[in-house]
């Protein structure tokens, strides 16, 4: 299910289109409690961009981001936060 993976995030290709992706991954979010905001440094970012007559989704990965705040004490926060958007991504790619 996920693809790619980065220093600071993962993400999958969906061959559907942005449309379509865009409205999965906002039905998936908002399953697993999530709203969609706009924020400079949200700890779970997800974007949607076209790529190949496809689409990606990707998600800032939480541990990553909240660990710049240098406190332990959201490190359960931000592993529970991956979890939920690890769950996203495999909702939102699923046919």
């Amino acid at each position: 299910m996920i693809e790619c993976r980065t220093a600071y995030g993962f993400g999958a290709r969906i061959e559907v289109s942005y449309d379509e992706a865009v409205e999965r991954v906002k039905r998936a979010l908002q399953t697993e409690g999530f709203g969609v905001l706009v924020g400079l440094l949200l700890p779970c970012n997800v974007v949607v961009y076209e790529a190949d007559g496809g689409s990606v989704v990707e998600a800032l990965d939480p541990e990553v981001s909240l660990g710049l705040v240098r406190n332990d004490a959201v490190a359960p926060l931000a592993a529970e936060a991956k979890e939920r958007l690890t769950r996203v991504l495999a909702e939102a790619t699923r046919g």
